[in-house]
């Protein structure tokens, strides 16, 4: 399946969103945490290309 960059933008957003919700858990081990917290890491990383791709390709000539 194939998605647009603006597809990949709205889900990597929801991601973000989840992942920061699931860091504001108490019960977490430091384990569960830190994974969350490279997991995010990532996809905030990756929401930050997206978005930037984004900008390009909507500067480019039709």
């Amino acid at each position: 399946m194939e998605r647009t960059l603006a597809e990949h933008i709205c889900k990597l957003q929801g991601k973000v969103k989840a992942l920061r919700q699931a860091l504001k858990n108490d019960a977490l081990s430091v384990h569960e945490r830190l994974k969350i917290q490279i997991d995010l890491h990532i996809a905030e990383r990756a929401l930050d290309l997206y978005r930037k791709a984004y900008d390009l390709e909507r500067e480019l000539p039709d």
